[in-house]
């Protein structure tokens, strides 16, 4: 039987905001091992392997913008894909709440089919 730790919040865990503030090319294998520690827990890379995940960990940057901010817009280039940490996200009749991801490209286009509006002061992982 396997025994997994309780899942920890990365809202309220200040190691993962003091490793993922930094700068990437600032990071210690500390706070890379931070980062992933506390993204593996969520849904969104829970399955994913190792490699791909220490990848995120290395370029990931910390976001956060105030209430009524628009994100990105309509026609805009896709450039990022978003982990929504606190907050809330408006994006065409779609409400995103903490963990969920939004943002990232439809396949088709690499340009953005909607506005993004934040509606309240949000974090997130770029």
């Amino acid at each position: 039987m396997e025994h997994r730790m309780p899942r920890q919040d990365p809202v309220n865990d200040a190691r993962f905001y003091e490793s993922l503030i930094k700068p990437p090319h600032l990071r210690s294998p500390d706070d890379i091992q931070n980062v992933y520690d506390q993204l593996r827990q969520l849904d969104t890379f829970s399955n994913l392997y190792n490699g791909p995940l220490k990848a995120i960990c290395h370029t990931a940057r910390y976001e956060r913008h105030p209430a009524q901010f628009i994100l990105f817009r309509d026609g805009d280039v896709a450039r990022s894909w978003y982990i929504l940490l606190s907050g809330s996200v408006f994006i065409e009749n779609h409400i995103y709440l903490p963990y969920g991801c939004f943002g990232k490209r439809n396949g088709q286009s690499q340009r953005r089919a909607h506005n993004c509006v934040l509606l309240q002061e949000s974090e997130m992982i770029v």
